[in-house]
């Protein structure tokens, strides 16, 4: 009974359900596909290969024996010397606190 009663309804009838995306028959406009010409494509290929080659080159070159950041003898005799001077006035200040507990 169902089917009886539904082949007389049309789908025209139904209310119309909006669909979702884009309406059809309706594209936007598409740039063409922009392509690299031979030539282009070797100049930059050459170019790459030149900046590359530079950046090798540097990081040979670059200062591999020096010892960056360390002491010189000269530098750690210095620092020994500044930080003799303040223990030994810290180590004469105890001694004499040390003599006045003791008498």
């Amino acid at each position: 009974m169902k089917r009886e009663a539904l082949r007389g309804v049309s789908a025209s009838s139904a209310p119309e359900k909006k669909k979702r995306g884009r309406p059809a028959g309706k594209r936007t406009a598409t740039r063409p596909k922009r392509v690299l010409s031979p030539e282009g494509r070797e100049a930059i290929i050459a170019a790459t290969k030149k900046r590359w080659a530079a950046v090798r080159n540097a990081e040979k070159q670059a200062p591999g024996g020096k010892n960056r950041g360390g002491l010189t003898a000269e530098g750690r005799k210095r620092l020994a010397e500044n930080m003799r001077k303040p223990w030994a006035a810290k180590r004469t200040a105890a001694q004499a606190n040390k003599r006045k507990r003791a008498a």
